[in-house]
């Protein structure tokens, strides 16, 4: 069929159309060439686009969606708030009862016959140094990506998920008790010099009134900065971080809600404790124990997540 018949037809009945003719009958006649022009309007449609072509085309096109928006970063407020739900989503949730569950039962291993106490040993490490990994992945997550739901641990192998994660444990407790340990030697030496002054010091209780003062502001200082150097462990992944050069200017930048934390984190600890030591079942002890830990870490985290432009740390 020729395309031009229908075309030329279109245009001769155009020009047949007197200028007076009402708007019915104007529609009438195109509702009746629709049907001729067709083949038209089709042979348009599969017509390759020339680069000419395309440059002509209005510029009114509707553009293609619109690249979706990065999230909006909370407040750290809304994180410790919502901290508090955090170990029932995703997989934290099936950790906690998992974890909780092979704890109550590990005491059943001690009854193998000869290396029964061998095994329940060999089980407490690896529980306790599993649930050190998760503890770091928890915060490690929510330091950098505190929109993400928790998800389960990564078992590589006995030295990668458990014995690396208690060493860097241990790490943050060495970190925290630096204070400690030069408060200790501070006060050695009060006590010596004030001792060599006069043996009526002694009889008065002036030397050790110095120690207790010195080692008792050491003490406080290190079981204030254990939440920090435990943060720098799992954000660095090393225990290089537990240098104060690193975690000293850290709490000084964000020393306000670092006390917040800390206000909450004794808070926290300290009634799962006192909960705990009332209630009967140990299984439920368990759960209230690690839901604990988990709400404490999740905020510990978010604190990095909220304010990482001022700690000034880089992953």
């Amino acid at each position: 069929m020729d395309l031009a018949e229908p075309a030329a037809s279109a245009a001769a009945a155009a020009e047949q159309e007197p200028s007076g003719a009402a708007p019915g009958e104007w529609a009438d006649d195109l509702e009746l060439d629709g049907a001729a022009l067709a083949p038209v309007q089709a042979a348009a449609a599969a017509a390759p686009v020339t680069p000419a072509a395309a440059s002509e085309a209005p510029a009114t096109a509707e553009a293609g969606p619109a690249a979706p928006r990065p999230a909006e970063r909370r407040t750290w407020w809304f994180y410790l708030a919502d901290a508090w739900a955090y170990p029932f989503r995703g997989s934290a949730k099936w950790v906690l009862l998992g974890w909780c569950l092979l704890h109550a039962v590990s005491p059943l291993v001690s009854f193998v016959p000869f290396v029964g106490l061998i095994l329940r040993l060999i089980l407490a490490i690896a529980l306790a140094g599993i649930l050190a990994m998760y503890q770091f992945e928890m915060i490690r997550q929510s330091a950098y990506d505190a929109t993400a739901d928790p998800s389960l641990p990564r078992y590589e192998d006995f030295y990668e998920s458990v014995l690396r994660p208690l060493g860097l444990q241990a790490a943050a407790w060495i970190g925290s008790g630096i204070p400690l340990m030069l408060a200790f030697g501070f006060a050695r030496f009060i006590g010596k010099v004030e001792a060599l002054q006069t043996l009526e010091s002694l009889a008065t209780g002036g030397p050790l009134t110095a120690w207790a003062g010195v080692l008792a502001a050491g003490l406080a200082l290190s079981l204030f900065m254990f939440p920090m150097n435990l943060l720098a462990v799992a954000a660095a992944d090393s225990a290089g971080a537990i240098s104060p050069t690193f975690t000293f200017p850290a709490v000084a930048k964000v020393i306000g809600p670092y006390v917040v934390y800390y206000i909450f984190y004794v808070a926290v600890m300290a009634g799962a404790g006192a909960l705990r030591a009332a209630l009967p079942s140990l299984l439920v002890g368990e759960v209230v124990g690690v839901y604990a830990m988990t709400v404490s870490v999740r905020a510990l985290g978010t604190l990095h997540y909220a304010y990482e432009n001022r700690i000034g740390w880089t992953k």
